[in-house]
């Protein structure tokens, strides 16, 4: 995506989620589009919530891009 850098060294998934979501013009509620809450978008972006592989994938192709991508920034 345009825009999206590198993860930065002290940053975690969630904040590179956050940044690629906010890159999407997605809310927490329009990332999680009914699957879930966006609480649960908010836990995962504060960290307190480590998203399966599952969820990953799927949050990736929300996003449009690789899960490779949200791991490593």
């Amino acid at each position: 995506m345009m825009g999206v850098s590198q993860m930065q060294p002290d940053e975690r998934f969630g904040d590179v989620l956050r940044r690629y979501r906010l890159a999407a013009g997605l809310t927490q509620d329009g990332l999680a589009n009914g699957r879930f809450t966006k609480q649960y978008v908010s836990q995962i972006e504060r960290g307190e919530i480590i998203p399966t592989g599952e969820l990953l994938d799927w949050l990736a192709a929300r996003l449009g891009v690789e899960p490779i991508v949200l791991e490593t920034g």
